[in-house]
Formats: structure tokens, C-alpha cells, sequence
């Protein structure tokens, strides 16, 4: 997905915008990703070495793709007890 997914959120449905009503995937997890962007610098003082990097942090959102899982989901859901 091109946007996070707070905690909480997975198992939520991603439809799209002209068609809501249609679920496409299934919101799984976030994935946190960086990417060092500009420098890396290390300092010596009395023996320890420091270093200090400028990274950019990227969150994205992961969701299972629903397309060409009718029969399964049909099959597995029909098994299921109705909600009371």
C-alpha cells in the first residue's frame, strides 16, 4: 500500500474509491524501511569511534490481494458458524 498501517488496522478491507462496496485486499502488517540519504560521519574521541548517519525512515502498509481467491473464500466461509 502507499500509506502505513497503524497498529490496529490489519484485517481491515482496502476497496477502492469508485467502488467501496468491492473488497480487493486485506490490510497484514506495516513494514518500516530506511534509506541513508545523505552522510555518514565518524568521529574518533579518546579511543571510541561515534558515528552519526541522516536516514529517512519509510512506513508502508502490506495487504493480501483478494483477486482470483472467490472459490477458496467461498469454500472456507461456508464452513464457518453463523453469527448469532
Amino acid at each position: 500500500m502507499s500509506c502505513p498501517a497503524p497498529a490496529g488496522l490489519s484485517g481491515s478491507v482496502v476497496a477502492y474509491t469508485h467502488r467501496p462496496d468491492v473488497a480487493v485486499a486485506v490490510v497484514t502488517a506495516n513494514h518500516d524501511s530506511y534509506i541513508l540519504l545523505d552522510r555518514v560521519e565518524e568521529i574518533e574521541r579518546d579511543g571510541s569511534v561515534s558515528r552519526d548517519s541522516t536516514s529517512r525512515v519509510i512506513s508502508y502498509g502490506i495487504a493480501a490481494s483478494l483477486s482470483n481467491t472467490e472459490n477458496w473464500l467461498d469454500e472456507h466461509l461456508a464452513s464457518l458458524p453463523a453469527p448469532n
